[in-house]
């Protein structure tokens, strides 16, 4: 009782500091029990915590119709599985889950605890960038080349190559070798290697050497970067010169390299120009500030539409010159006039 009413007379400070304890206290309860949910849905596949922690995905990135006051909560409910998954992975925990589906194009892929995106697919029962998945079928067609420049483990990868067809091509660039071999794997797993090449380089706007930072210890595994003082060095090739002899029409270029985007395209004038694909770019905008939407567009040697790609999956959003899109981390430039419906995308058709 005593304790509660000090709570309650902190609560009426106004010291931010007392207010941000406060906070953390009376989320304990709920911290406790996303801690005991994802225990339970470790130690059993499909029981009752598992189906909760999926039900809650679900809802929250939109395979789910619900109230907002429901996806609020869906969404809140997942962060603090996440929370729960990384204190784990900081402690210690190694748990193999086996092969587990992506939830798009009946793709698998090898999930284990020690990274985030594999525990998060076990535990949703589908990869949480599905929009991303969608947009990549919408832009590719069956014999076209997609570039995929930062592949992590592939997963991105695997949903391009299930839209390219056997005549097609993945060229995906990875610079970490133990990433770029865990991505082999898991295109191994889908029997799809026929349609890849796997590059363990990183890209930019020059060739040449540069220091690297992997983050190899990160529960978040894509968090590697270019850094004067990383413990790594990096072979860096541009998509210019490695690409030079290319000759299958590339429809899709995706790139994801924590702030190194416009550094790629600089190096991909040449390409960009000659085949005109769409792009789809991690949204850094709010991050860095040197890093903005006209800035972007200059790189581009050709009219785009912009869109934002939302985390649950939606319609587009129509991005104009000079604003942002809310709710987006990813976008998406077409040609002028490719996208005439911001909903067909979901179902990977014009």
């Amino acid at each position: 009782m005593k304790r509660m009413q000090t709570l309650v007379k902190a609560l009426r400070r106004p010291n931010k500091m007392i207010r941000r304890l406060v906070e953390k206290l009376q989320r304990y309860p709920f911290d406790r029990r996303m801690k005991r949910l994802t225990i339970e849905a470790f130690e059993q596949s499909g029981g009752e915590a598992h189906k909760q922690i999926q039900a809650a995905a679900r809802l929250a990135f939109g395979l789910a119709a619900g109230e907002l006051a429901d996806i609020t909560s869906a969404r809140e409910f997942c962060h603090g599985v996440i929370k729960a998954l990384r204190q784990r992975y900081e402690h210690g925990e190694k748990k193999t889950f086996g092969t587990c589906p992506l939830g798009f194009a009946k793709l698998v892929a090898n999930c284990s605890s020690r990274s985030q995106m594999e525990a998060e697919v076990y535990l949703y029962g589908f990869c949480r960038p599905l929009p991303l998945f969608y947009a990549y079928a919408y832009c590719l067609r069956p014999g076209s080349t997609a570039v995929d420049v930062g592949g992590n483990l592939g997963l991105h990868a695997l949903a391009m190559a299930t839209a390219i067809g056997t005549e097609g091509q993945v060229v995906t660039y990875e610079p970490r070798t133990d990433l770029a071999d865990r991505l082999r794997n898991n295109v191994l797993l889908n029997k799809l290697e026929a349609r890849f090449q796997i590059r363990n380089v990183g890209v930019g706007r020059e060739t040449g050497t540069v220091r690297f930072s992997p983050e190899a210890g990160n529960f978040n595994e894509g968090l590697g970067h270019r850094d004067a003082a990383g413990s790594s060095t990096m072979q860096v090739v541009t998509l210019d010169e490695d690409l030079a002899n290319h000759t299958r029409m590339i429809g899709l270029m995706k790139i994801d390299v924590e702030g190194m985007e416009l550094e790629v395209l600089a190096g991909a004038k040449r390409l960009l120009a000659k085949h005109q694909p769409c792009l789809v770019v991690e949204y850094r905008e709010d991050k860095l500030p040197e890093w903005n939407l006209g800035t972007l567009q200059k790189l581009i040697p050709y009219a785009v539409d912009v869109f934002g790609i939302p985390r649950r999956l939606g319609p587009l959003v129509r991005v104009e010159t000079g604003n942002r899109a809310p709710g987006c981390d990813d976008l998406l430039l077409t040609p002028r006039g490719m996208v005439d419906d911001v909903h067909a995308y979901m179902h990977g058709l014009r």
